[in-house]
């Protein structure tokens, strides 16, 4: 069953609104330590795509995504983006392969990224039972 439109963006919102409100985890879906404080920024994943697919933030910036599909995510970068990150804290994203890749994010479920170097970041999001590869980008600027 498919919804319009008007209700997936209605339901992103709500579920985006409580990660935020509600972001005091104990694991690889909480905010990232590097980004205590700072503005919160999150990009849906749904079956249909990501919410948005290019996301623009500066180092300083809290990322994340938040998976409001009915499957498990895997997010993952090519493996240079390693030299990019800034973390002060450890990132749950580990190397597999040639790919930086985030533990499964469950359905409801939020992962976020480490401080990244100003530049532009191409990342793949893949669904379990799904053979559609999601693209999304993160362009990093300098802070103002």
């Amino acid at each position: 069953m498919s919804f319009p439109l008007p209700y997936q963006i209605a339901r992103f919102a709500l579920i985006a609104l409580t990660a935020v409100l509600l972001s005091s985890p104990a694991s690889s879906q909480e905010v990232h330590p590097d980004h205590a404080g700072y503005n919160t920024h999150v990009v849906g994943i749904s079956p249909n795509g990501l919410l948005p697919t290019v996301k623009q933030i500066t180092p300083e910036d809290a990322f994340g995504w938040l998976n409001y599909s009915a499957s498990n995510a895997s997010i993952s970068f090519e493996q240079d983006i390693v030299a990019h990150m800034t973390c002060r804290e450890p990132s749950p994203f580990q190397l597999r392969g040639d790919r930086l890749t985030a533990p499964q994010v469950p359905s409801g479920g939020y992962a976020t990224l480490c401080s990244l170097a100003p530049g532009e970041y191409d990342y793949q999001v893949e669904l379990a039972g799904s053979k559609k590869t999601l693209l999304g980008k993160i362009v990093v600027v300098p802070a103002s």
